[in-house]
């Protein structure tokens, strides 16, 4: 099992990509950039989606 936090990322906010085990789950932590063109932010989402459930 495992399952992503997803956090609007803030202006010079370093991005987070994160990934820990516990207890047997993954859990991963990523940053979203909101402060683009739309086709860039779907795409990075198609991205995190295919990665969760390869």
């Amino acid at each position: 099992m495992s399952g992503i936090l997803l956090y609007a990322q803030a202006e010079k906010e370093r991005r987070m990509r994160e990934t820990r085990n516990e207890l047997g789950h993954e859990f991963h932590c990523r940053t979203l950039d909101l402060n683009r063109e739309f086709r860039e932010i779907a795409a990075e989402l198609d991205e995190i989606a295919s990665f969760m459930y390869e």
